[in-house]
């Protein structure tokens, strides 16, 4: 009788091991749920094709998503057709001015829709990085819900 409680002890140690094993392992190798949908539906959409004329100064030339502080943020590269020389105001007020006009529709995006495409979704930030015709850097600017 000791030998079969020792077998059936044995054996529930086993598998009480494979299990928290194979259920940690599951955790550490999956993604999580909003980054596999940002990935699939914003990143890597298959019918959105780089590079996008924004309008008559900007192109969206990619996306990617990122992990800042824990927060998942979509970084937008975007490239202005002119050189940020020859810009009429500073090139480094270009940052502040995207932002103060950009920060009504980007809030009331999060406010509104997004939570309803997926849970969570509202809760990803957005990362313009502006660099002009030559490359150089004009502004990254972030948006996040807690700004609204």
């Amino acid at each position: 009788m000791k030998t079969f409680l020792k077998f059936i002890a044995i054996f529930l140690c086993i598998k009480l091991l494979f299990f928290v094993g194979g259920a940690f392992n599951t955790k550490v190798s999956e993604k999580p749920a909003i980054e596999r949908f940002v990935n699939e539906f914003v990143i890597n959409n298959p019918q959105i094709n780089y590079p996008v004329k924004v309008d008559n100064i900007s192109t969206l030339r990619g996306r990617e998503l990122i992990t800042k502080a824990g927060v998942y943020y979509v970084v937008e590269d975007m490239q202005m057709n002119v050189a940020r020389e020859s810009f009429t105001i500073p090139y480094e007020s270009v940052g502040g001015m995207v932002k103060e006009q950009a920060q009504p529709a980007i809030c009331k995006q999060f406010s509104e829709g997004r939570e309803k495409l997926f849970k969570g979704y509202s809760e990803v930030g957005l990362i313009q990085r502006i660099v002009d015709v030559n490359e150089k850097l004009v502004a990254e600017v972030v948006f996040h819900i807690s700004d609204c």
